[in-house]
């Protein structure tokens, strides 16, 4: 399957129709087309993001018991 005119990074719906021994199946799905660096560094900034979120939360749930 090829795909003309994609841009490098995307969201698509994508559509496939197959026929195996007279039997039409239709799948659709959504496909995210980007570079593997990218995701890996979207996942790091989440990681990130989300680990730092904890740590305030942990501190102000820290310094709420001591007062």
């Amino acid at each position: 399957m090829e795909w003309g005119n994609v841009s490098w990074v995307g969201a698509y719906k994508v559509r496939v129709a197959t026929e195996v021994f007279g039997t039409q199946t239709i799948t659709e799905r959504f496909v995210v087309v980007a570079p593997v660096w990218l995701l890996i560094l979207i996942a790091v900034v989440l990681v990130f993001g989300l680990t730092n979120l904890y740590r305030t939360y942990s501190k102000r749930l820290h310094l709420r018991k001591r007062s």
